[in-house]
């Protein structure tokens, strides 16, 4: 369903408003007046679900969710088929980072005598 409740509410709320500015000139009871502007936002609160509910069937893409599964379950596969490569280029970096740190201390100390 597109949209939310509140949507619904602002329709209900807009239709009273409008109806009530509209009737408010002729020569009914305000009683009368105040019933059928409420009939008609209640209408209207009732009609939104509906038109919700289409503009959600109309803009549901079923293929669109299929494609998406069907390129997830490819990432997966690339994945796991590089994953080996990953590894190893990871343990690379953490020995590089490790050399690294080795030479910077062991310059520090240098500096300190």
């Amino acid at each position: 369903m597109a949209g939310t409740f509140y949507i619904n509410c602002w329709a209900s709320l807009g239709s009273f408003a409008i109806y009530f500015l509209l009737i408010f000139q002729t020569a009914r009871t305000p009683s009368e007046i105040l019933i059928q502007s409420f009939t008609v936002a209640f209408v209207v609160f009732i009609v939104t679900f509906i038109v919700r509910f289409l503009i959600g069937y109309a803009f549901y893409t079923p293929q669109l969710e299929e494609n998406v599964v069907e390129e997830h379950t490819e990432e997966l596969q690339e994945e796991s088929s590089t994953n080996q490569t990953v590894k190893i280029e990871k343990n690379n970096i953490e020995e590089t980072q490790a050399k690294e740190v080795a030479q910077v201390v062991k310059t520090l100390m240098a500096q300190e005598n």
